[in-house]
């Protein structure tokens, strides 16, 4: 929600901020969150702890990789962060 110039809502502070306070994105047809809130809303927010997924994907990788006999379906498998 553009105001006067380059003057702003953050819809998530509720505050008027100058545009620069956010951040531009060619994907986004307007700018909602300041980057105040957005880095915020990065360092609280949930992590999901994939260890124990990769460890095991690790250890199939390792069991696969022993029979030797081509089979790769462990190697196309990629755990995301």
């Amino acid at each position: 929600m553009g105001l006067k110039g380059n003057v702003y809502f953050c819809g998530c502070c509720k505050r008027f901020l100058k545009s620069t306070d956010f951040h531009m994105n060619c994907s986004e047809a307007r700018l909602s969150v300041c980057d105040a809130c957005e880095r915020l809303r990065n360092e609280a927010g949930p992590r999901r702890n994939m260890t124990v997924y990769k460890a095991m994907l690790k250890e199939i990788r390792r069991r696969e990789d022993m029979y030797n006999d081509g089979s790769q379906v462990a190697f196309v498998i990629r755990v995301g962060n």
